[in-house]
């Protein structure tokens, strides 16, 4: 939140305790972001590409699955990368 921006090369990876499901929201973020979904062995579950910013009554950003992790990073992120899912992460 309040971030003007996320270099490029990075983002913002969220560890969790592994639920069904899990909700983030876009309130007072200033610039568009992919949320990747990923389960405890590092496979992308879901994305949402391009997640729009939000200043009042933001809906939550929702993924029905065992997700561990949730990586945030810029808008066009997944897309340049050509991640899908299926694959699985390093890191």
């Amino acid at each position: 939140m309040y971030r003007d921006k996320l270099e490029y090369i990075g983002g913002m990876l969220f560890v969790l305790d592994e639920r069904d499901s899990h909700s983030f929201w876009m309130k007072n973020v200033r610039f568009p972001l992919d949320m990747i979904w990923i389960d405890k062995r590092k496979k992308i579950l879901h994305i949402d590409e391009d997640v729009p910013v939000c200043s009042n009554d933001c809906p939550g950003i929702t993924f029905d699955g065992p997700v561990r992790y949730v990586l945030e990073a810029p808008a066009g992120f997944s897309k340049e990368r050509k991640l899908k899912v299926g694959d699985v992460l390093k890191f």
